[in-house]
């Protein structure tokens, strides 16, 4: 498989390349909160394309994670996820900090949302699925040619390197379901996870049509593998609605949420190994991310520096030191939960 690159198209202006920005979506259903209605945004302005991206063709994506207060302001903004330059967490975070929503209500009066995602977009006009950097072609197709040939650390090298310039959202996806290809052949789970999911941002739009597909069973298996069940569940339904025979009875995409539901139906804890780790494109401190599927939970052989833990969900929040020895109950009217654990990269816990 080739890239195509395209040349003599000028980069457009920004008002041609006004970012999109939305609320994500996947997996938090709020329809079992008691009396609550969740905040809608009335003022979502957008952030400002950065002038450097622009002129070398470059787009991005983040994902951003906040709580809505009662007034309708945006609180406790925070960085989940990004692909692209740094200036583009710059400037989504200064546009979010400024939407305003219509609050929450619990019974009819405003309370606070304590969780809400939401995902910038930074696209220029008349981008598509195609390559825009021939320096990024050219170490695509030989990192292709590596993976073939099973040297699969030469091909990380070689796609890391090609990610440092600036790129389009087709790039990044192209590369990232590559380096997802390559951790997965090495059982390197978590980094598998890291690249999965850009590949895939947008449902995976940003991918080749014949890559879609692929990408998102690949990423079922990889969530399932780490224990990230509500997220595997979430790519097998975009698989089912663009292809569905490739989730059907007896493919492996169907076979993991077969074992994901009677996993889920057992009232045996479910066991997830956690690592913490930094964000490679942005500073943050080394986290640990998970969306409870669960009423309690607990945590046990923690090795390495574990600080504490926040429980965001969307009626409430909670914040703790980490402690082997309690066990926490999530009541019903708390809704949906992100659990999110700090302290040092590499420290584990189950």
């Amino acid at each position: 498989m080739l890239l195509t690159a395209f040349s003599g198209v000028a980069p457009a202006s920004a008002d041609d390349s006004a970012p999109s920005t939305k609320d994500s979506v996947c997996g938090f259903d709020i329809d079992g909160i008691p009396g609550f209605t969740a905040a809608e945004v009335v003022e979502r302005p957008k952030p400002r394309y950065p002038r450097d991206a622009l002129a070398n063709w470059s787009e991005g994506w983040v994902l951003l994670e906040q709580s809505v207060a009662a007034d309708g302001s945006v609180r406790d903004l925070k960085v989940v996820d990004a692909l692209g330059p740094k200036d583009f967490v710059d400037a989504s975070v200064k546009a979010v900090a400024r939407w305003r929503y219509k609050p929450a209500t619990r019974n009819g009066a405003p309370v606070d949302q304590f969780l809400r995602q939401s995902s910038v977009l930074y696209l220029i006009e008349g981008s598509g699925r195609e390559a825009d950097h021939m320096q990024f072609v050219r170490k695509y197709n030989g990192a292709r040619k590596l993976v073939q040939d099973k040297k699969y650390d030469e091909a990380i090298a070689l796609l890391e390197e090609a990610f440092k310039p600036r790129l389009n959202l087709y790039e990044e996806a192209m590369g990232s379901f590559v380096l997802a290809l390559v951790y997965a052949e090495k059982r390197d789970w978590q980094r598998a996870l890291f690249h999965i999911r850009h590949a895939s941002i947008e449902d995976g739009v940003y991918l080749e049509k014949v890559i879609r597909v692929p990408a998102l069973a690949l990423q079922v298996e990889i969530e399932a593998r780490t224990g990230s069940y509500a997220e595997a569940l979430c790519a097998f339904e975009q698989l089912r609605s663009i292809d569905p025979p490739s989730a059907a009875g007896e493919s492996e995409a169907a076979k993991i949420v077969a074992r994901i539901n009677a996993a889920l139906k057992d009232p045996k804890p479910l066991a997830t190994i956690a690592q913490l780790a930094t964000h490679p494109l942005f500073d943050a401190p080394a986290v640990w991310r998970h969306r409870l599927l669960r009423s309690k939970f607990s945590f046990a052989e923690i090795k390495g520096d574990v600080k504490s833990f926040r429980l965001a969900c969307v009626g409430a929040e909670h914040d703790a030191a980490m402690d082997p020895e309690m066990q926490w109950s999530v009541p019903v009217k708390a809704g949906p939960c992100i659990l999110r654990v700090d302290g040092a990269p590499g420290a584990t816990f189950n």
